[in-house]
């Protein structure tokens, strides 16, 4: 009895460290992604962090100071950012902050893995509950595309913790709990709602009750306050983003996941991963003696236990399919498309963990060594390319705009395709005109590039910062005096790299025709 009771202890114990342990195991490994860093691999991070300046500046949520723009889809991240201490160079302080989220993303990987297998175990059973959550949370920890996410500057790992702390209480019942999660996490990152409305409603079919339906209802109340507020700021539900890049996705974003969402996960390429995810539904070990004589209690705990597996894994493949039909998503493109998805990423791998439950230890090093293998080698080439993501920011965006800062005069208005980094490192006496309409409602909804350059025309720019084939097409419309020519010889934001020029150029008016057309479009307008 004491030696039971002894052996109980110290495997309690054990768990008790295995969350810490996965998430030191976290930190460890995104390391080599923070240090030596000088940038973002998106330069869309240095549009959310220019909105949280004009936060903390008492600006509101504006672009350009006290405009009242929607150029973000995370109203959390800004808000989270807005808090966060930067500096005038925040790259290590906001990687920091990611790498401690991707740390409580495994940590509650780990945490919800131990607690799934001990509602698994049969009674007077160990259900090895150490070994499965620590393996879930150093699947997370490892994994290559949740580390590239935690230190790109983007909201990805704050979602993904939200998604993960919100199942975990959904599987202790917590439904009020949850509702509050699931609604953070749908300001976090909107996609997040594709998750909640299939598992509520699964969780509430599976626990005959109407409580589980709540994070379904909360996550949609969030992305309701947040379409209000845009139809405030804008007179337009939806951020500037969506109608920027809005369409379905069609066969085209199916496509994109399976051949650059599903071929970057580790437990896909290898096999075994999906081999574990089909043995997380088999029961769990044979009872004991003891229990032999209680088979309508195995029966229904491993029904139990087969739905909430379910569960998890039907509601991750319905929000996967989800995204790839929200939007056009594009084949080759990488990191920049392939985030939408990675809020989910840490779901199959918690199933996958559960899979080991009745493998023996053999068994389970035969099929977690092929993951682990893959796994390096992406880890490996995930680093090397988010560098080269990183050098493509610092040669076309940051190093630019801090060109433009220090050579142009203060009264600058500056048209740009790229508006993060000119944003953040210009002074607040420019204005930064963004010729895509990300930042800018007005441009963002004109129908014709006619129309677009019009507008643009209408705000007297003195200067454009934009890819030299964008000029190009520009020109037929801007005299343009070229000032300086910036150059990146690799271009890593795509799969096939290429040279890419950015060209500053000085406008010195509108060609032929243009003043004429530019005076009836505006004299038409409402």
């Amino acid at each position: 009895m004491h030696a039971t009771q002894h052996i109980g202890r110290r495997r309690q114990r054990w768990e008790g460290r295995a969350p810490a342990i996965s998430a030191a195991a976290a930190l460890l490994f995104a390391v080599p992604f923070v240090v030596g860093s000088t940038n973002f691999c998106l330069d869309d991070a240095w549009i959310h962090l220019s909105y949280a300046k004009s936060l903390r500046l008492g600006e509101g949520l504006s672009y350009n100071p006290n405009d009242g723009e929607t150029g973000f889809s995370s109203p959390l991240w800004v808000l989270v950012l807005s808090l966060w201490p930067t500096g005038p160079d925040p790259t290590i302080s906001v990687k920091g902050l990611g790498s401690v989220l991707h740390a409580a993303c495994a940590w509650t990987a780990c945490a919800l893995a131990m607690e799934m297998a001990h509602a698994r175990a049969t009674p007077g059973r160990s259900d090895a509950a150490f070994r499965i959550g620590l393996l879930g949370g150093l699947l997370v920890a490892a994994h290559p595309k949740l580390l590239q996410a935690s230190t790109s500057g983007m909201e990805v790992s704050l979602a993904a913790l939200l998604i993960l702390a919100t199942i975990r209480a959904q599987h202790r019942r917590a439904w009020l709990v949850a509702s509050g999660l699931a609604f953070a996490s749908v300001l976090a990152r909107p996609e997040a709602l594709f998750l909640w409305l299939p598992m509520s409603l699964s969780w509430a079919l599976n626990e005959r009750s109407r409580r589980p339906t709540a994070c379904a209802f909360t996550g949609a109340a969030a992305l309701g306050l947040w379409a209000l507020y845009c139809v405030t700021t804008t007179g337009w539900p939806w951020p500037n983003t969506h109608y920027v890049k809005a369409g379905p996705g069609g066969v085209q974003g199916l496509l994109y996941l399976r051949n650059e969402v599903l071929i970057g996960q580790p437990w896909f390429v290898s096999l075994t991963g999906v081999v574990l995810l089909g043995l997380a539904f088999r029961d769990a070990p044979a009872p004991s003696a003891k229990h032999r004589s209680e088979p309508s209690v195995q029966n229904r705990s491993a029904k139990q236990n087969r739905r909430a597996v379910a569960i998890m894994l039907g509601s991750w493949a319905i929000s996967m399919v989800a995204v790839a039909l929200s939007r056009p998503l594009h084949e080759g493109v990488l990191f920049y498309e392939s985030r939408y998805f990675t809020i989910f990423a840490a779901i199959p791998l918690i199933l996958i963990a559960l899979g080991i439950a009745r493998c023996s230890r053999a068994l389970t090093f035969c099929l977690v060594l092929p993951i682990a293998v893959v796994g390096t080698l992406q880890y490996t080439q995930t680093l090397a390319r988010q560098r080269d993501q990183e050098q493509d920011i610092t040669l076309l965006h940051r190093d630019p705009a801090q060109f433009v800062a220090s050579h142009l005069p203060p009264d600058t208005v500056l048209a740009v395709e790229g508006a993060g980094a000119f944003r953040f490192f210009t002074p607040r006496s420019f204005t930064i005109i963004d010729v895509l309409g990300l930042n800018d409602s007005i441009i963002a909804h004109l129908a014709t590039p006619q129309a677009k350059i019009c507008e643009i025309w209408r705000r007297s720019p003195t200067h454009f910062a934009v890819p030299e084939a964008m000029a190009l097409t520009l020109g037929t419309a801007f005299d343009f005096r070229l000032i300086r020519r910036f150059s990146d010889p690799h271009y890593a934001q795509v799969r096939h790299h290429h040279p890419q020029d950015l060209v500053l150029l000085e406008v010195l008016g509108l060609r032929g025709s243009w003043p004429a057309r530019c005076a009836v479009m505006t004299s038409l307008s409402p």
